[in-house]
């Protein structure tokens, strides 16, 4: 049996594809509900037409939560269910989407104890595979309490990967992983086995429950991907820039869309719902999901430094799409190179911007 450990919409479908080549084992996967609607998204990937999974089992998550003592009193339950789990089954594989997170770091280790054949593989988390920079440690007294409350299992994985507990890493772009990730034997993820999730029957009644329509998707001109606007604290200069971005495309009068990030809580913060040849299509819906289910490209895709500007490349491979990470003063080398290298162009002004958007004509 595999088992498969997701926090987030883009874990899951990375999932969705990794399972489509282990169909000769039994695939489970384990859905914490960190993030909006994460129910649904579960029932969908349970009900595939092509039965990808035996079964989708959706755990507590507390990205609603504010009580510290209530989110760890969640995860520990998750975990001991995990362990519970695990100890009635021969588990060949744990796939997990963050090594860093609690239950990922239960179910690599409680695995690994039963039967120390069992692998662990890490599904990337986004940019975090490609980025240089370092994340800050955990302070001694959290390391220290995060092992007398979880077990002693519990390790601060600040560079998601590099866990002794990880043996391979499944990533989109194996050539530009961070150096850390180097030292473990990288393997790409299949563009062939996610894009089948564009023929998944379960998918259509998902967009329903949402009471959006494929053919939203057809036809953009421009498609902005927001930033979270917890970013803003980071970098002040984001909501300028993203206004100066949306006069340019309103003046053009373009088919536009706005996705927001999925754990957005200030709603539409771009001020963008009801304006005229404007669509904000759903928060909680994967924008990979809709890359996969759509017949073209947007002509132009504009973003920051967020995983989905890597994801449009892999699955629009001549899709035009700049990032605007730049005009708010984020860096990053590899990220910056990586995105060099499959083409995304890193605009120096907003008038680059305005260049491009030039070379867009109305749908």
């Amino acid at each position: 049996m595999n088992i498969f450990l997701a926090f987030t919409p883009y874990h899951a479908l990375l999932a969705y594809a990794v399972a489509q080549s282990q169909k000769q084992c039994e695939n489970i996967l384990f859905v914490i509900a960190e993030f909006p609607e994460a129910e649904t998204l579960s029932k969908a990937l349970n009900n595939s037409s092509f039965e990808v999974f035996q079964n989708v089992v959706c755990l507590p998550g507390s990205h609603k939560g504010k009580n510290i003592v209530e989110k760890l009193f969640k995860r520990k339950k998750n975990a001991l269910f995990l362990k519970k789990f695990i100890s009635s089954y021969c588990i060949e594989n744990v796939f997990v989407g963050n090594n860093s997170r609690i239950e990922a770091q239960a179910a690599l280790y409680y695995a690994k104890c039963a039967d120390s054949n069992c692998r662990g593989i890490y599904m990337e988390d986004g940019t975090a595979a490609y980025r240089s920079e370092f994340p800050a440690e955990k302070k001694v007294f959290t390391k220290f309490f995060c092992k007398l409350f979880f077990g002693l299992w519990w390790h601060d994985e600040n560079i998601l990967g590099v866990s002794p507990r990880i043996d391979i890493c499944q990533v989109l772009f194996p050539e530009f992983v961070r150096e850390e990730l180097k030292v473990k034997k990288v393997v790409a993820i299949k563009k062939e086995d996610f894009l089948h999730i564009k023929n998944d029957r379960a998918f259509v009644e998902y967009f329903n429950s949402f009471h959006f329509s494929i053919n939203d998707i057809q036809n953009i001109d421009v498609l902005l991907i927001g930033m979270h606007s917890d970013m803003e604290k980071k970098y002040p200069r984001l909501k300028e820039v993203m206004n100066v971005i949306l006069t340019y495309i309103e003046n053009k009068k373009l088919r536009f869309v706005v996705k927001y990030h999925p754990r957005e809580l200030l709603g539409d913060f771009l001020l963008q719902e009801n304006k005229k040849n404007v669509l904000v299509f759903p928060k909680a819906i994967p924008l990979e999901l809709l890359y996969a289910f759509s017949c073209v490209p947007p002509k132009l895709i504009i973003g920051g430094h967020s995983t989905a500007l890597l994801t449009a490349r892999w699955i629009f491979s001549e899709a035009k799409i700049i990032s605007t990470a730049n005009l708010f003063e984020y860096y990053d080398q590899n990220i910056f190179e990586t995105f060099k290298e499959k083409g995304i162009n890193l605009v120096k002004s907003a008038n680059d911007v305005e260049t491009a958007l030039k070379g867009v004509s109305k749908a």
